[in-house]
């Protein structure tokens, strides 16, 4: 039920299904695999990661956010990153702060910080085995979108359309 939070896994549709799992821990990453093979598959067609790798690389450190991008590349043919600036490190840091709450458990230890931020994470995805195919731009709050291709995936061919504005 999605009002009361009791179940972790949403329908929309028949083709389109969402489930909350921790994608850091064993268990979360059995659950994924048990769900590809329900499926029928190896591999997710595309993850979209959406304000999430911060939080991640918050609390698992620079180790925690390579091994997040080593998952996603194992599992997936494309990542969709929208990779927050460090400004937003730097405001989730400080509202911790004002709530009197501890700093985030990998804040302090972070080598991947500032200007360093946005190209040590491009260099986590390559290293990785991913490469970029396309570079969206910012969205409106200023957060690049950047879409990565697995090169553990068949070599497809991609074909990316515009989409036209509805009028």
């Amino acid at each position: 039920d999605l009002q009361d939070g009791t179940s972790d896994e949403h329908s929309v549709t028949p083709e389109v299904m969402f489930s909350c799992v921790d994608v850091m821990s064993d268990e979360g990453s059995e659950e994924i695999q048990k769900f590809l093979k329900s499926e029928g598959v190896h591999k997710f067609d595309v993850i979209f990661v959406f304000s999430v790798s911060m939080w991640i690389h918050l609390h698992h450190g620079d180790a925690g956010l390579s091994r997040f991008l080593d998952k996603c590349s194992q599992i997936s043919r494309f990542i969709l990153l929208e990779p927050q600036p460090w400004k937003c490190y730097q405001t989730a840091a400080r509202r911790m702060r004002k709530l009197g709450l501890e700093e985030f458990p990998m804040f302090s230890q972070l080598k991947l910080r500032g200007p360093t931020l946005e190209p040590g994470i491009l260099e986590f995805a390559r290293s990785h085995g991913m490469k970029v195919v396309n570079n969206f731009g910012e969205t409106k709050w200023k957060r690049k979108l950047v879409l990565f291709q697995s090169d553990q995936c068949e070599t497809d061919q991609v074909v990316l359309t515009p989409l036209k504005p509805n009028n």
